[in-house]
């Protein structure tokens, strides 16, 4: 028979932190063409319509994996999904960072949206069974609080860095940060 006591909150906090430095790297990840889209258009020769298809792509590999992604927790645990997950993402912007043509950047896209979509479904359910239930209507959002954190990055960057050489390398780098 199984234990029903929740987890100690140490170890409730650690888990709540690691997902949300997943979810800040996934948001992170979904704005990142908005401020690269000269260089994107330059880099890829295309207008402003293949550019917004692009960025969607990561939308819809997101939309997409919201149901499988509770089936797939049932069947191999929020654990081994986020770590799947957070390994997939990083080769999605890796991928995406050195993409020499516009199918290679659009499936990085994919994978990053994908594995970007499990992260909140298993993260709010994560609470439901770890905290108390005084505090359970407070974390989705504060899970959404850590990740517009990662938006902020690219608006007080962008200003910053008007070299073309220092765009890439940014995207280059959130991947292995990911896995780490």
């Amino acid at each position: 028979m199984k234990s029903t006591t929740t987890p100690p909150m140490s170890l409730a906090w650690i888990v709540w932190g690691l997902g949300a430095v997943f979810y800040l790297m996934g948001f992170f990840q979904r704005v990142a063409p908005a401020v690269i889209t000269s260089e994107l258009m330059r880099e890829f020769d295309i207008n402003a319509a293949a550019l917004g298809n692009l960025s969607a792509f990561y939308f819809y590999s997101y939309v997409a994996m919201q149901i499988p992604t509770g089936i797939l927790a049932d069947r191999w645990g929020p654990r081994r999904l986020l770590t799947l997950g957070t390994l997939v993402a990083s080769m999605g912007a890796v991928m995406f960072a050195l993409a020499p043509g516009i199918a290679w950047a659009a499936i990085g896209r994919l994978l990053i949206g994908g594995s970007v979509a499990v992260v909140f479904a298993l993260y709010s359910s994560s609470f439901l069974f770890s905290k108390p239930r005084k505090r359970r209507p407070i974390e989705p959002t504060s899970i959404q609080e850590a990740a517009q954190q990662g938006a902020a990055p690219e608006e007080t960057i962008e200003p910053i860095t008007e070299t073309d050489s220092e765009e890439p390398k940014r995207e280059e780098e959130s991947g292995p940060k990911e896995i780490i």
